[in-house]
């Protein structure tokens, strides 16, 4: 999701998003998200000993947008249309 949200197309976004599971796909996509959010802390840590405090700002914002999402994981929100609204959030954050 980092890279389609970085690095890749406008299209990338979408194939991030239309990638998720659909039909029992939440507790999966909550596990990705948490994953995520180690990627992301990792990213910010690394930015700190950098001497890059925008640069880790950025990530703790995605790992705020991260948290916000997991918790529509927990009410019967579709993956899909999580993961689209996250990568997009990132796509600004991140860049």
């Amino acid at each position: 999701m980092v890279d389609a949200a970085t690095k890749g197309p406008a299209s990338a976004i979408h194939a991030a998003a239309l990638s998720q599971g659909v039909a029992g796909a939440r507790g999966i996509f909550a596990d990705s998200l948490e994953a995520l959010v180690d990627l992301l802390g990792e990213r910010a840590r690394e930015a700190l000993h950098r001497g890059d405090p925008g640069a880790a700002a950025a990530a703790s914002q995605a790992v705020d947008s991260v948290l916000k999402a997991l918790t529509l994981t927990e009410t019967n929100v579709n993956p899909q249309l999580i993961a689209s609204k996250l990568v997009r959030q990132l796509s600004v954050t991140l860049k």
